[in-house]
Formats: structure tokens, sequence, C-alpha cells
């Protein structure tokens, strides 16, 4: 097998943690593991088994593909740093997806208004609006946090068209708003999407990616001047 011939993508911003082999267009090996935010202990002996199961060698990765938010602060920072090492180690290039963005992505499939949800806690959500249309999963609204309130507001814009919620809050926030919710499978970031993704994304250099948190995490304050 020759040089640089595959994709490793991973994900630690919620409570599963993933990571998958991508090969043009097949996926190799995926793994997901419900570790509770306990993914620095989790995650490099996962990505060893799906490299092994996939009989590659770190040499023949032609990119990594990471999650960078939003979702738990602290998940963030282990996936990016993990990352980033990698891609800066073997010299590919790093490819950063929102993690609502491969939420609604691997909704492609629907047709109408996908809108992934996240805990942001403060009773609040993290989340986004996406169209999914013939399988072109298109952007309308920027990541950002919102009440429940204010969802109803922003989802009361597309009430002529289907809409599906999806993200580890999409069913709270369907109970309330009467709305659809994505089967529990594609709730969650899955690796194996993330990775396909990639393999139509321009890579980036490492250096300049930095966690999407969409605002300060709760358990550090902030100094003056951030």
């Amino acid at each position: 097998m020759g040089e640089h011939v595959a994709i490793l993508a991973l994900d630690t911003t919620t409570v599963v943690a993933t990571a998958a082999i991508v090969r043009q267009g097949y996926v190799l090996a995926e793994v997901a593991l419900g570790v509770q935010r306990n993914h620095a202990e989790r995650i490099l002996p996962a990505i060893d088994f799906i490299m092994r199961e996939a009989g590659l060698k770190p040499s023949q990765l032609a990119r990594v593909a990471v999650c960078i938010g939003p979702g738990s602060f602290t998940g963030q920072r282990i996936g990016l740093s993990l990352a980033k090492g990698l891609a800066e180690g073997l010299g590919i290039p790093l490819v950063p997806v929102s993690t609502l963005k491969l939420l609604a992505e691997q909704l492609s499939m629907f047709e109408g208004i996908v809108v992934p949800l996240l805990d942001a806690q403060r009773n609040e959500y993290y989340g986004a609006v996406f169209r999914s249309r013939g399988g072109v999963v298109e952007r309308l609204v920027a990541d950002q946090t919102f009440n429940r309130q204010e969802l109803g507001s922003l989802l009361s814009n597309y009430s002529g068209e289907p809409v599906m919620l999806t993200g580890e809050a999409a069913e709270e926030a369907g109970l309330k708003q009467s709305l659809r919710v994505a089967p529990p499978p594609w709730r969650m970031p899955r690796a194996s999407v993330l990775g396909l993704l990639a393999e139509n994304t321009q890579g980036v250099d490492s250096k300049a990616v930095i966690p999407n948190y969409i605002r300060s995490s709760s358990a550090k304050p902030r100094k003056n001047g951030e």
C-alpha cells in the first residue's frame, strides 16, 4: 500500500468519543466510546486500535480531521491538541470541522431544515441551522448559543419547511417544541462521516486552528483583556 492514502478522523467534543479511518470513500475502521467525557484516557488507545484494524502505519495518513466544537471545553482541547500533534508530527494537513456542521451532514439524506443542538448548560443550547436538499447541506445560521425561547423564535422562520433536530440536546428540545428528532444513532458525531467529509475538504496548516468555544468556559474565570 502506498504512502498517504487514508484519513484519520476523531471527535471528543461530546459525551461520546469517536475515531475512524477512511480511505477513498470507504470506512476501514471506526470506534465510538461512551466515556462520559473521560476522553484523555481512551482516545489514544482507540486510535491505535483502528490503525491496527485498518492495517495502516501513521506514515500512510494523508490528513487528520477533527471536530473543533462547540461542545465540552475540555473535550475540544483534548481532541484538537491530539489532532494538531499528529498532523504536525507527520507533516500533513489538518481538516477542522464544526461539531454542529458534522451533525447536520449526517442527515444529508433528509430534505428540509436541520437544527443540531448540544447542551451549553445554563439552560442554553449550542446550535446552528442548515438546509439539506438533494444530499447537499447548506449552512443558514452560524454556530451560536440560544435559550429555549430564542430557539422557538428562530425555528418559526422555517415553519413552512420540514424541520428535524439532532444532537445530544435534540430530544429535550424536540419535546418542548413538538418537532421531529433524528434517530438516536445519528444524534452523536460519527467519525466515519467526518472522515468522508474531509476527503472533499481542503486541509489547512494545523498551527492556525483554534477551538470553536463560542464563549469562555465557566470553569475558568476570564482575565482582564481576554
